[in-house]
């Protein structure tokens, strides 16, 4: 059962397992029910709006802390899975959205492959990021589609089929094998998940889980700026040891960044910049 302890948006959630607290402050922590098994979706319309408010409380406490909390966030609302919900029910929250952010319902995904798998086709070196450069909730959206799409198509073709001769000989058919290729794969997704996660602020919202390294970066920047502004120094001129501007110094294209470290990140895009 839930408990309501106050009326500032802190609920207490009883099992036979734990005490589990949450803080039900939106625009602060969007774990709401059973959201612990499924991180990923704190961004999906639960417990959040533009101001500090509560959205759609409910008491919903799983069984178990086992299969039914990767799904118990959709299943109280019957709303399906997570891009159904960004399309047609809860919607997904945007940080680029007017106003600071806001959760909103994608009404224009992208499905035109040029557009989806061009992303693949972009170097991973230099300004152009790879698949970690996706800027728009729409293209993240559809690439969820397809993705989901072809993995489906891709069960059902291994089902139906047999492995070709090519593969019959070229791989090792053990459950040991298939245990190391399963942890290859995830470790190569793991990488590009922690690529996504230090770099892109539209799949992983800073509002919700800190800030990327380029902004982090940006922040100490100018807290140092600051505080050495305060002391006496001269920001606009100091330079470093290498000659480059130490607080302050000039983009490739003309732009007043900040020197130093941060200066590999001059043309960071922020909701907070």
């Amino acid at each position: 059962m839930t408990k309501k302890v106050d009326n500032y948006g802190v609920f207490r959630h009883k099992s036979n397992i734990q005490d589990m607290w949450h803080s039900r402050i939106g625009q602060v922590q969007m774990r709401e029910s059973s959201l612990h098994g499924t991180p990923g979706n704190r961004s999906s319309g639960d417990g959040v709006g533009p101001v500090a408010q509560r959205i759609r409380a409910r008491g919903y406490e799983p069984r178990c802390r086992g299969f039914e909390s990767l799904l118990a966030h959709n299943w109280p609302k019957r709303e399906g899975p997570f891009p159904l919900g960004a399309l047609y029910f809860g919607g997904v929250y945007d940080t680029w959205a007017p106003g600071g952010g806001d959760v909103r319902k994608i009404t224009n995904l992208t499905l035109s492959p040029s557009i989806v798998f061009g992303y693949l086709l972009k170097s991973p070196f230099g300004g152009e990021g790879w698949i970690v450069s996706v800027d728009d909730l729409e293209d993240i959206i559809g690439g969820h589609v397809w993705l989901g799409s072809i993995c489906i198509l891709g069960g059902i073709w291994h089902i139906l089929t047999k492995p070709f001769a090519w593969a019959r000989r070229a791989l090792v058919w053990s459950g040991e094998a298939y245990l190391s290729y399963s942890l290859g794969a995830l470790s190569v997704f793991g990488f590009i998940a922690c690529c996504f996660v230090w770099f892109n602020n539209t799949a992983y919202p800073s509002e919700f889980y800190g800030p990327t390294g380029p902004e982090a970066s940006q922040a100490q920047a100018f807290t140092f700026l600051v505080r050495d502004q305060r002391l006496g120094a001269n920001v606009g001129s100091a330079q470093g040891p290498t000659g480059l501007g130490k607080y302050l110094m000039r983009s490739p294209t003309g732009e007043v960044i900040f020197g130093g470290e941060t200066m590999r990140f001059w043309d960071l895009r922020a909701p907070c910049l």
